[in-house]
């Protein structure tokens, strides 16, 4: 008997996953009216979702771009039952007529499986909507908007790649007698900021009401770990894991946009973003090309829409990675949440390393500082480039140090 209540409740338990799963029944239908605004009914069944969806034309799809103009029932977490999204097309060269020839696929994305890209609202607590790809950010990627009122973050699909971290002996220019290479893998996505956090926006989650928006789009600055998520030891990433206190900026930031998991990246986190998919310390760029991605010494600060002078300057004004994030390299050290060791005497050349916390804290409570900020030479520019930031403690505002965001993408 008790052997047949077990099978019984496996059964119910697996039928019960099972239905939970998010999916579209049926086929939408899609009608358009006078004005050319388009409307799409579809039936979300299982559990609730993040919601995108295509347009094809012949079986052709139209991109992202077109799609920015939509609303209802899509973008957002979506409750089961009908639901509907209206569309206006974006004015094109021919008039947009729904007919034979125009299809739609509407997606449910699990909510720990969401799209690409997520816009956090910092001006209305709890709000998120998420796109499926660059192309459909409202307004683009670059605009104004994401690097004041909203947190831009883009996903990395890092779970269960191996990649080289760090470099060896003779292989890079401006590599360090300290610096060493060895596999990670790293065993869940994530998501990060496609920029550095703004002075604006660091005011808006950690001093709300502030209107001073005289440096609204630089890099916010001089900010340590301990001023953004706590202090030792109780506040220890490496010790007590993604524990912030809730009085500071990240703990504020983690209640006001119902996020529990932002924090600053650890080493192999920012690193593996910052080389973008591909094995090359500058994802890829030439020397020659560094100044059209990095803000460093060398670079020519009028010809890329620069301030004309050698000094901080605003972000994501040069080119991104093949990821999509701006200023990866130059502009200013970014703030990571492992301890900075010389040496890495933690990790043995070539030997894995699965989702790295990085060396034991050697008493000099130095954190991590990547890349290489605008005063240093193209040398610095490197994705494994690492140093203490000469001041730059625990508790310290060391100079040129940045921060940019990371958070799960489990939404559940």
């Amino acid at each position: 008997m008790k052997t047949l209540f077990n099978l019984a409740t496996v059964l119910l338990f697996a039928a019960t996953a099972f239905a939970a799963d998010p999916g579209i029944s049926g086929e939408p239908v899609v009608s358009q009216g006078v004005d050319r605004k388009v409307t799409i009914s579809y039936t979300l069944t299982g559990a609730p979702a993040i919601v995108t969806f295509e347009v094809f034309t012949n079986g052709v799809t139209i991109g992202g771009f077109p799609l920015r103009a939509a609303w209802g029932d899509v973008n957002v977490i979506v409750q089961p039952g009908s639901r509907t999204i209206f569309w206006q097309p974006r004015e094109w060269s021919d008039r947009f007529v729904v007919d034979g020839s125009v299809s739609v696929k509407v997606k449910a994305h699990a909510l720990d499986n969401p799209p690409d890209y997520m816009a956090v609202d910092l001006t209305m607590p709890s709000n998120r909507v998420w796109y499926a790809n660059a192309e459909a950010v409202p307004l683009g990627v670059t605009n104004a908007l994401y690097k004041t009122g909203k947190l831009l973050m883009r996903r990395i699909h890092a779970a269960g790649v191996r990649w080289r971290k760090g470099s060896s002996q003779g292989q890079e220019t401006g590599h360090w007698a300290a610096e060493v290479t060895y596999p990670v893998i790293l065993t869940k996505d994530y998501y990060i900021g496609v920029f550095p956090v703004t002075y604006r926006q660091h005011k808006l989650f950690a001093s709300p009401g502030s209107t001073d928006l005289s440096y609204q789009y630089y890099p916010q600055q001089n900010v340590s770990a301990a001023d953004l998520r706590g202090a030792l030891p109780t506040y220890d990433w490496q010790a007590n894991g993604q524990a912030v206190d809730p009085s500071l900026p990240i703990g504020k930031l983690r209640a006001f946009t119902g996020i529990a998991t932002f924090d600053l990246p650890s080493d192999a986190q920012w690193e593996f973003a910052c080389l973008g998919g591909t094995a090359h310390p500058r994802f890829g760029v030439v020397t020659a090309d560094l100044p059209k991605y990095a803000w460093y010494k060398g670079s020519d600060y009028t010809k890329y829409g620069g301030s004309g002078s050698s000094a901080i300057q605003h972000v994501g004004l040069l080119l991104p990675n093949p990821y999509g994030l701006y200023d990866m390299l130059g502009l200013g050290f970014e703030l990571c949440n492992d301890w900075y060791v010389e040496g890495d005497s933690y990790a043995k050349e070539g030997e894995l390393q699965v989702d790295p916390k990085g060396p034991p804290n050697d008493g000099n409570n130095k954190h991590v500082l990547h890349s290489g900020a605008w005063p240093y030479d193209a040398d610095y520019q490197r994705s494994c480039s690492r140093s203490s930031g000469q001041t730059y403690t625990h508790t310290g505002s060391g100079a040129y140090g940045i921060y940019r965001l990371v958070c799960g993408v489990d939404m559940r």
